[in-house]
C-alpha cells in the first residue's frame, strides 16, 4: 500500500491528508469492512459470512489468515 516517500501524493490545488491520518482512515475502513488492520485481509469471521468457508480453510492451510 505504501509507496516512494519521495514521490509528492497530490499535486497542487488538491486536498491533502497527511500520513497518519491516511492510516487511520484505512484502519478504520478494514475494521468496518471485517478485514484485520494489521494483515489489511478479511477475517475468518467475514468470509464464513460471505459463505467462503472454503477459502477460509484454504488461507488457513497456508497461515494467511489473521489468527
Amino acid at each position: 500500500f505504501d509507496k516512494d516517500p519521495q514521490i509528492p501524493v497530490f499535486t497542487e490545488g488538491t486536498d491533502k491528508m497527511d500520513r497518519d491520518d491516511m492510516h487511520a482512515s484505512l484502519t478504520m475502513f478494514y475494521k468496518e469492512m471485517g478485514w484485520d488492520p494489521q494483515l489489511g485481509c478479511p477475517t475468518r469471521e467475514t468470509l464464513q459470512r460471505l459463505g467462503l468457508e472454503d477459502i477460509a480453510a484454504d488461507l488457513a492451510a497456508h497461515n494467511l489468515l489473521p489468527v
